[in-house]
């Protein structure tokens, strides 16, 4: 019933001589049989039905293996550059972007089959009509400036029946105005970069919703997305997105908002992604973004949840204060509870007062809700106090507490799931250490003070058991001594994970050059760039001698780190207390050329204390790279595959 169905796949191709294949309607597995037992040349679609196909394309192997597609048409909606390199890659065929509208009998302008132009992110040249982009007073604009397209010829219609209003709105000078925001390119393609009317003002910034589809589409866990706007009591709008992950993949809003800070400004970025099972469109297949607010309103309204740790808690009488509303919970959005540029303002001053942290603007705009605020908290800027901080606020499972470098376990707070709480601890302690490491010195690590620092604030904030700990490389010692602290004191351990942590430290020259950058990275902001930075000079500036060879003054340094560990864990023996919880060492399988256990056991030398509690899981990864994607996925299923199994064998 659609003029693109009508014109574009039915009326053409008996035109031109060919035959059609008529379905009661799309639906995947459906439409590739039909491919199997027609075996068509070409097809066309709305963009929703391409990533439906790109989302069977397992389907589309197993069903026609052999069948060839000259090409594949899209048309009705703009088509994102991602979706169609995917769809080329998945049917080998080239995919041909066309514009078109019911007012103009269809087809406008048409990228061309190779060799001919055919630009992605364009819709082509014109074909049959005139096309040109206008400005508001009416004015034809040149090639790359902005404004609405406006079209004219034989096959545009000439007025709307019996309606005077809309041909006063539509028609100027003979020129129908599509409602289309686009610009001409160099090579003469005309691109759409949105409707007007869809466009949001977001505090008179305006935003194409389009680029921001784009630009989370480039994401590998995304197959759909839509960015929409909603009412906003003081910037007028605001923008959200949302979104629907690929099968068997997960990425969180916090993360999927940074991957949008790396690529757009930051006024494009969403306040808000929602994760939804399918976005709702129209009957022609298209996203309807002006009612998406009203479609999805439920999903806007995130369910309240009380504010917990110290840290929560003072963040949470700052945003109530600022924003004059008696209760903010964790997950509540600052923009959609009515904050905005100005308010942001006052609340870093009021956060200030509250919790003693200074925060910039730009972490606000980054981390709109507390749980995420809490989250990025780094430990240069935390390092005025011991927090407990939520990496993993929701489940009700019993809490897993991750020791010794809160950013190094945000990947894995993910990838234990949903049903997982899991909560970085930073301690003072920390930072002292943090402070050696930035100006090159031999930091003096006492593990009695870091597990004692630990004990006091994981009891403020859960001050019985059961208790998980974990624990990546030296954190896992720490781990281990205060789970043999908490037994001691009658408490109940259900678990503890040791994430490659060996008992008694290599000497490998190979340690030495990462281990500076393993301690470089548990930081963030100024400390880390200052580090990071400093390495890089030193890495390709002087040598320094060292016994019978040249070693460059980045070992130096490692060395002296190294060095400080190494007394720490030698000097720690685990005599004192029971063993009676299970401990699962997770070894990393990948070491290749940068094995730093070479000489130890398989078990790193934790068999002789531990005994039959001990487990070891071998994961994807070497030493460095175990808590980073992919390998941290594969972690994080064992990991929660053990959990959930409530004992280890």
């Amino acid at each position: 019933f659609h003029i693109h169905g009508l014109v574009g796949a039915l009326l053409s191709p008996l035109v031109s001589g060919g035959s059609v294949v008529c379905t009661t309607g799309f639906h995947e597995q459906g439409f590739f049989e039909s491919i199997a037992e027609f075996q068509p040349t070409w097809y066309t679609a709305v963009p929703a039905i391409h990533q439906s196909v790109l989302a069977g394309g397992e389907r589309y192997r197993q069903a026609a293996p052999g069948h060839r597609f000259r090409f594949v048409r899209s048309s009705s909606a703009s088509l994102p550059p991602a979706t169609m390199k995917a769809l080329e890659e998945l049917l080998q065929a080239p995919v041909v972007e066309a514009y078109s509208m019911t007012e103009a009998s269809h087809q406008m302008t048409s990228n061309a089959l190779p060799p001919g132009l055919r630009r992605a992110g364009s819709v082509g040249v014109a074909t049959g009509i005139e096309v040109a982009v206008m400005d508001n007073n009416g004015l034809l604009l040149s090639a790359g400036e902005t404004g609405e397209i406006v079209v004219r010829g034989q096959s545009v219609i000439r007025a709307y029946e019996n309606n005077p209003i809309a041909n006063a709105a539509s028609f100027t000078e003979g020129w129908f105005r599509t409602g289309d925001q686009g610009r001409f390119d160099e090579h003469g393609a005309l691109c759409i970069s949105g409707r007007i009317k869809e466009i949001v003002n977001r505090g008179g910034e305006k935003v194409s919703p389009r680029e921001v589809d784009d630009v989370l589409l480039e994401h590998p866990n995304v197959e759909q997305a839509a960015a929409f706007g909603v009412p906003h009591p003081t910037m007028g709008e605001d923008l959200v997105a949302a979104v629907v992950l690929r099968p068997e993949t997960t990425v969180s809003e916090f993360e999927l908002r940074r991957f949008l800070f790396e690529k757009l400004s930051e006024f494009k970025v969403p306040s808000r992604v929602l994760f939804v099972d399918a976005i709702p469109k129209g009957p022609t297949g298209k996203v309807q973004r002006t009612s998406l607010h009203q479609v999805l309103g439920t999903a806007l309204l995130a369910p309240s949840v009380a504010p917990t740790t110290d840290l929560e808690i003072g963040l949470a009488a700052a945003w109530s204060k600022v924003l004059g509303v008696a209760r903010v919970g964790i997950h509540d959005n600052f923009f959609a509870l009515g904050g905005d540029s100005l308010g942001v303002l006052k609340l870093c001053v009021e956060m200030k007062q509250a919790v003693g942290i200074e925060f910039q603007l730009e972490d606000v705009f980054r981390a709109p809700t507390i749980a995420e605020l809490a989250m990025s908290t780094s430990t240069e800027v935390a390092q005025s106090a011991s927090v407990v901080v939520p990496l993993q606020a929701e489940g009700d499972g019993i809490p897993v507490f991750c020791l010794y470098g809160i950013n190094l376990y945000k990947s894995f707070a993910q990838a234990l799931g949903a049903s997982q709480p899991v909560f970085g601890v930073f301690v003072r302690e920390e930072q002292v250490i943090v402070k050696e490491v930035a100006a090159g010195g031999t930091p003096t690590i006492s593990i009695k003070k870091l597990v004692d620092a630990y004990d006091m604030a994981i009891a403020r904030f859960r001050p019985h058991g059961p208790y998980r700990l974990a624990g990546f490389s030296f954190g896992g010692i720490i781990a281990m001594e205060l789970a043999v602290t908490l037994r001691a004191r009658g408490e109940l351990v259900d678990h503890v994970m040791l994430l490659d942590t060996v008992l008694s430290y290599g000497q490998s020259r190979n340690w030495l050059k990462w281990i500076s950058y393993q301690a470089a990275r548990m930081l963030s902001g100024q400390t880390f760039k200052r580090v990071r930075t400093r390495l890089a000079k030193l890495r390709n500036g002087t040598k320094a001698h060292s016994g019978n060879h040249e070693v460059s003054e980045v070992e130096e340094i490692a060395a002296q780190q190294v060095a400080a560990f190494r007394r720490a864990a030698r000097r720690w023996k685990l005599v004192r207390g029971v063993v009676d919880f299970p401990v699962v060492l997770y070894r990393a399988r990948d070491q290749s050329r940068w094995a730093p256990y070479d000489e130890q056991s398989a078990d790193y030398g934790w068999r002789k204390y531990l005994g039959g509690r001990l487990r070891i899981v071998d994961v994807p990864g070497v030493h460095l790279k175990i808590l980073e994607m992919p390998n941290v996925a594969e972690l994080g299923q064992k990991a929660r595959d053990i959990l959930l199994a409530g004992a280890v064998a």
